[in-house]
């Protein structure tokens, strides 16, 4: 009996050590979770902000679109009144500029849309990463803690697969838009060719 009373301490002490562990882990899950919880809120907050940044830019470019736009009719209108050669050289090249200010504006609509895909993908890869590395930390912690499930590592594994498709979605993302920048360069040379025709 008296070689027992040593052990009951120090087991005690283990399930003390154990239980104060567990509490520790608890705590630092939940600080994490919030944190994470934090910074999602501030992603999407900073996404709405960035949308509605965008959406004004096109706006702002829509503006100035339909603003050159009238300006070409009533050219093409004093181009059509004009009375000498004078005149009308004057207003083509007027129109001129007109034309490739507007295939301008529609280069810059368009690229502008494109990068702005290109920028969301990106995003998304970042938020699933940051996902990711919650999960990870929650593993470790309940690897430490001896409480390590399948679930867990299920759930790491869900994580990091979300990250490979959206890391994937995104090199794709980038080859269209590789791919849309250059129509869209292309197609400006063509308006830019139509323009000099049809006013130089």
């Amino acid at each position: 009996l008296a070689s027992t009373q040593p052990i009951a301490p120090a087991v005690e002490d283990a399930a003390q050590s154990s239980t104060d562990l567990a509490k520790a882990q608890e705590k630092v899950t939940k600080q994490i979770k919030e944190t994470t919880t934090a910074i999602e809120m501030q992603y999407k907050e900073q996404e709405k902000m960035n949308d509605m940044y965008f959406q004004y830019e096109q706006q702002v470019r829509k503006t100035e679109l339909t603003i050159n736009e009238a300006l070409q009719d009533q050219l093409e209108a004093k181009l059509e009144s004009a009375k000498t050669q004078h005149q009308r050289v004057k207003i083509a090249k007027e129109l001129y500029k007109a034309s490739i200010n507007q295939a301008k504006i529609e280069q810059e609509i368009a690229k502008a849309a494109v990068a702005e895909s290109v920028r969301k993908a990106h995003a998304q890869v970042e938020m699933l990463t940051l996902k990711e590395k919650e999960v990870e930390i929650a593993v470790n912690l309940a690897r430490a803690n001896g409480t390590l499930h399948s679930a867990h590592l299920d759930a790491l594994e869900a994580a990091r697969e979300a990250v490979g498709l959206a890391e994937g979605q995104l090199a794709i993302r980038h080859a269209i838009a590789n791919e849309q920048y250059r129509e869209i360069d292309a197609l400006y040379k063509a308006k830019e060719e139509a323009a000099k025709m049809a006013y130089e």
